[in-house]
């Protein structure tokens, strides 16, 4: 039972990280767009 247990734990963990991992680079793109965005003018 326990080794069930930690199978299942082990697999949802990776299953998390995957999701993060496919997840987190949508996120970033949107901040660096705004600082460019804002650093624009101060170039001008």
């Amino acid at each position: 039972m326990q080794t069930i247990l930690i199978l299942l734990g082990v697999w949802i963990l990776i299953n998390v990280l995957f999701v993060l991992i496919m997840i987190a680079p949508r996120r970033p793109p949107l901040a660096p767009v705004r600082i460019e965005q804002n650093g624009y003018p101060y170039e001008e």
